[in-house]
């Protein structure tokens, strides 16, 4: 009988992005524009045709009077996660999900006090506070 394989958990530090995929340079969107994803600042219009214009700013991450609670690897998933939306929803839809990034960073700083944050530390028990507290 063959011995038992133990699992090995993969546990990266909180700045460690190597193993994860770049964030790609551009993404055309789900109704064909061409959005900067390399930048700080992602810029898109409500739709193709025009519309006004929706900018996603990631420098609200980082505030003055407290800095984000994501971890760089936190940060960069979200990222990867935003841009691979873009292919599939539309840029309001994008724009939307960012916010409420902004919003669960700004809970877990000030309502849960969380001071680092990284996905894996993701558990029901926080997923439950979090909705609770949107729902008062």
């Amino acid at each position: 009988m063959a011995p038992a394989r133990r699992r090995l958990a993969y546990n990266p530090a909180p700045h460690d992005t190597t193993d994860l995929p770049a964030v790609p340079a551009r993404v055309r969107s789900l109704d064909g524009q061409l959005v900067e994803t390399a930048k700080d600042c992602w810029t898109m219009r409500v739709s193709s045709d025009g519309g006004h214009a929706i900018s996603i700013r990631w420098a609200k991450l980082q505030r003055l009077d407290q800095p984000c609670c994501y971890t760089r690897r936190a940060e960069h998933l979200v990222r990867l996660y935003l841009a691979d939306r873009l292919t599939r929803k539309k840029a309001s839809t994008i724009h939307n999900d960012f916010g409420t990034f902004l919003y669960f960073e700004d809970w877990l700083r000030t309502d849960a006090g969380v001071h680092r944050f990284d996905w894996t530390e993701l558990n029901e028990r926080l997923a439950r506070a979090f909705l609770a507290h949107g729902l008062d």
